[in-house]
């Protein structure tokens, strides 16, 4: 690691080195054709060389150039690329034309390859980092949501550093990761969402506990320059076993050669509200059957029982029920406890970058700063990043560009889901008649910090946020280099070395008196260390060669990679003095480990051929070996192909190019793949644990001995990927110059070898076997469509929509298994995978009906309920899509998003409840016969 970040800084340092002298010095304007005006930020370069500058503000350049220089190569964005011949003259003006088509529009594609949006056979989606920054989300994973056809974002957020899930095409896995490989710079980027908990918990980490952050919200949406969706297989297949899932690509800012100084500053705030709330009856009392059975709800009427060990009123709080008399009846007042609770959020967000060059150097300094504070009290996220990104052309033949991003991410989070301590299972039950809010006396905390609440099982929310705290502090550091080296001007080699490695700390706390501390109100301590190493490397050869009408380019190339995942975990249970949250206060003390380590490697080639600007081949392949499978499976190929057909350039469509500007059809047939867990290829042993459902349970080491026992689960030494292949067709149209433009895509991916636990008799020793068994399918249809209705010098107007419709379904399991549990609540409903229907397909009981669909009743009036479980929803939508209108005046600019998301069932059992306990509106009506 040491040894990594020293090279790293040595040759970070290198770009600073002067370059070589050159023999000539050519210098000259870039105007533009369509205005006259002067055109800054142009790229000036020598074909075939690193050698290169840009325009500054006022459109002009100097570059110093070898003898043997025929042309230079100018280039910028919304701008047709030209060639301009080098003559006997020091001066070149140059003039070029608006590239309103965009047809030389510049990608970046799998391993940080730029190809032409044109030569394309498959879909691919770019952002730009302006409309990331438009959302003004913290978490850059939300800043996608809307903006591409065919990414589903689920946003967790309402407490600061919520975190956000982004799927392309549907579910692949079973069990693995759903979700893309992020990349930055050519680096993958880590996005894992982890738990806070020891090996010996029984329960589900995610249906409690707090609301943990995706560590793509690391990234500074400040610095980034544009977001290269790829979908599918076809995009992504160069990534050989993390491709299966597509890729998101992500490419930061950079100065440019010859730049003059530049500063921005920019600043945001943002207020956050809660703009709904389950609709609550507040009419009745607490209570059951009809009779009052509350608490008196003051601090001045509670005195300490010889029983109120920890200073919880136990003896005047009853039930949680609200199904007592009318409140008005008791001459008492009614509270909003959940509209009082919530508080408005603030975010404060401040970046200032400081770009320059001159014509052999550059560099881009950039500084955020993020403070995030919540709409539940004492929740909070704070971000602070510096990026570093320095480039230089040390020779004729040599470039090197580098980055360094230094990262604090972290703050506060408050309980939440299925958790005595959750501030919203207390917040929302709370009756009416029982007011939850501080006061000048604190009516929610006694003197000796105890807490006081309607009932004595659960946690008062304000105490629960004020002393249940969690907090975590992440510090991050992600730095890459590219060296390229040209020999000739056909034969490009480029170095690409880089790392991700963070070290995350958290520590969790049940206070002394808290209801979720281990049933024993004596409070909790969780320490927990999370680290995360990828050291990453690619090793390419380009080749290119253009005569005549025919271009082509092959690139070899090769990759290694290692990722090292440690977690330490500790916890503390009964502590001696109250408030001292340290483990050496705790008389019960907990602690394991766990180190992951995968590695692997790869050959890789990308073939890229193309005829008259109009047909386009492009072939790619991936060896690769990897660590995660067993000593019988090391190796594995994933091959693809696509094509382009630019059918405007037939000369038969030329005459209507007026209106019909582009056209192009494209098809892809590929394959990727996803890798199974670590260690599941060999069978492991681990510390049994019992749990009856209800506590926390048993676990070695028990009083006092310590115990191994056999992985409930047999390892596999012939595990495969799960590979996911299958045809993609396109179509992109644009009309009357870009004024409408419109890209559709259909697709039919399947996925095979999907990794499953197979269920074998116990007789073995073992509950299930790791097996290569199902199969499953994503087809679907995505639609971008553009639209300028409006576009003149000074003002414009753009309307951006989208639409995706994906079909999941589970084709195959394993063979005798036509279902899997593959998520659970509290048993009923359950998630399934189940053969015939899609992943994650909700079933559970339903009511006993006749053939003609009426209820059947049994002799007391109610509903009888199934004896089988039935099919009762699916969570996936049936289509989504993103509207956005954009309105320029000059440099001002309003810019309006709408994200829709249609069906897709959930089990809200926040409703189930609240109906149960006589909270909900629907349980308010008691006066009818039903």
């Amino acid at each position: 690691m040491r040894k990594t970040l020293t090279l790293f800084a040595l040759l970070l340092a290198l770009v600073t080195l002067k370059a070589t002298a050159q023999d000539r010095s050519i210098s000259g304007t870039v105007t533009s054709s369509e205005d006259k005006l002067t055109v800054p930020g142009v790229s000036v370069v020598v074909p075939g060389t690193t050698i290169g500058t840009s325009t500054d503000m006022d459109g002009n350049y100097k570059i110093l150039v070898p003898k043997t220089a025929k042309a230079l190569r100018f280039s910028s964005v919304g701008m047709k690329t030209k060639d301009v011949q080098i003559g006997a003259s020091n001066v070149v003006d140059v003039v070029l034309d608006p590239d309103v088509l965009k047809l030389n529009e510049v990608v970046v594609t799998a391993l940080g390859i730029e190809k032409e949006t044109r030569s394309l056979g498959y879909s691919t989606t770019k952002v730009s980092g302006d409309d990331v920054v438009k959302s003004r989300e913290v978490n850059v994973v939300s800043a996608l949501s809307g903006k591409v056809a065919g990414v589903q974002i689920t946003s967790s957020a309402g407490t600061p550093g919520a975190s956000s899930k982004i799927l392309l095409r549907g579910n692949k896995s079973f069990t693995g990761e759903n979700q893309p490989l992020f990349v930055i710079d050519g680096v993958p980027l880590d996005n894992s969402t982890n738990a806070t908990s020891g090996n010996d918990y029984p329960f589900n980490n995610y249906l409690e506990q707090v609301n943990y952050s995706n560590r793509a919200i690391d990234i500074n949406p400040d610095d980034i320059e544009s977001i290269n969706v790829l979908k599918g297989p076809a995009a992504a297949t160069l990534y050989g076993e993390r491709g299966a899932n597509g890729a998101i690509v992500i490419t930061t800012k950079k100065a440019k050669y010859g730049q003059k100084t530049e500063v921005t500053l920019s600043s945001s705030l943002q207020w956050d509200v809660v703009n709904q709330l389950p609709e609550l009856q507040s009419t009745y009392a607490q209570g059951n059957g009809g009779g009052y059975t509350g608490s008196p709800g003051t601090y001045s009427t509670w005195t300490p029982g010889a029983d109120d060990i920890f200073g919880t009123d136990d003896d005047a709080i009853g039930t949680a029920n609200s199904w007592g008399p009318k409140i008005s009846d008791l001459g008492m007042s009614s509270y909003d406890n959940a509209e009082n609770f919530f508080q408005t959020g603030l975010t404060k967000n401040n970046n200032i970058s400081i770009s320059s060059g001159t014509d052999k150097n550059a560099y881009r300094l950039s500084i955020s700063h993020t403070d995030q504070t919540g709409i539940i009290p004492n929740t909070e996220f704070k971000r602070l990043s510096a990026r570093l990104t320095a480039q230089s052309q040390l020779s004729q033949k040599i470039s090197v560009v580098s980055t360094v991003n230094l990262i604090t991410a972290g703050g506060n989070k408050a309980q939440q889901g299925s958790n005595l301590s959750g501030v919203m299972l207390s917040l929302l039950r709370a009756p009416a008649s029982y007011d939850l809010r501080t006061g000048s006396e604190s009516v929610w905390e006694h003197p000796n910090g105890s807490q006081f609440n309607y009932f004595a099982a659960y946690d008062n929310p304000y105490w629960s946020a004020a002393n249940n705290t969690f907090r975590e502090n992440n510090t991050r550091i992600l730095s890459n280099i590219a060296a390229n080296y040209y020999p000739t001007n056909w034969l490009k080699f480029t170095w690409r070395p880089g790392i991700d490695t963070y070290n995350e700390v958290r520590k969790g706390i049940f206070a002394v008196g808290s209801n979720n501390s281990a049933q024993t109100l004596g409070g909790q301590i969780s320490e927990n260390t999370i680290h995360h190493e990828e050291i990453y490397n690619d090793f390419l050869a380009t080749l290119t060669h253009d005569f005549n009408k025919v271009s082509t380019t092959l690139i070899l190339g090769a990759n290694a990679n290692q990722r090292l995942d440690k977690f330490l975990f500790a916890r503390g249970r009964n502590l001696a003095i109250r408030g001292f949250y340290n483990l050496g206060n705790a008389a019960d003390l907990y602690a394991d480990q766990t180190t992951i380590r995968r590695r692997s490697s790869a050959l890789f080639a990308d073939f890229s051929f193309g005829f008259d600007n109009t047909i386009f081949i492009g072939l790619t392949a991936r060896q690769e070996w990897s660590s995660t499978f067993g000593v019988n499976k090391r190796s594995f190929f994933y091959p693809g192909a696509n094509l382009s057909f630019v059918f405007t350039e037939l000369k038969p469509l030329k005459n209507i190019s007026k209106v019909l500007s582009f056209g192009k059809l494209r098809a892809a047939f590929a394959t990727a793949a996803a890798s199974p867990p670590a260690y599941s290829s060999i069978n492991t042993y681990n510390k049994p644990f019992f749990s009856d459902g209800f506590t926390n349970g048993l676990a070695f080491p028990y009083l006092g001995q310590n115990g191994y026992g056999t992985n409930s689960v047999i390892g596999n030494p012939d595990l495969q990927p799960e590979e996911t292949s299958g045809p993609e067709l396109g179509i992109e149209l644009k009309f009357f110059n870009d004024r409408i433009t419109f890209d559709g895509t259909y697709y039919n991916q399947t996925t095979k070898n999907i990794l499953l636990v197979r269920p074998v008799p116990y007789s073995s020793g073992h509950s299930a076997l790791y097996d290569n068994a199902g199969e499953m399918v994503n087809k679907g249809i995505e639609l971008e469509l553009g639209i300028i209705p409006i576009r003149s010098k000074k003002f414009s107007w753009s309307i951006d929509a989208n639409y995706a419709a994906n079909k999941n379904e589970v084709t195959k399991l394993a063979t005798g298994v036509d279902q899997i549990e593959i998520e659970v609540g509290f048993g009923d409903p359950g998630v399934f995978a189940k053969v015939g229907e899609p992943y994650g397909v909700l079933y559970g009981t339903t009511w006993e009906r006749d053939a003609s669909g009426n209820l059947i009743v049994d002799a007391s009036g109610l509903p009888i309920p199934s004896s089988t479980l039935s099919k009762v929803g699916d969570g996936y939508p049936k289509f989504t899509a993103g509207f956005r209108n954009t309105f320029t005046y000059m440099n001002f600019s309003l810019s309006a998003l709408i994200d829709v998301r249609e069906g897709g069932d959930i089990w809200n059992g926040t409703q189930a409840r609240l109906n149960r306990i006589g909270r909900s509106e629907a349980s308010g009506d008691r006066e009818g016969t039903f």
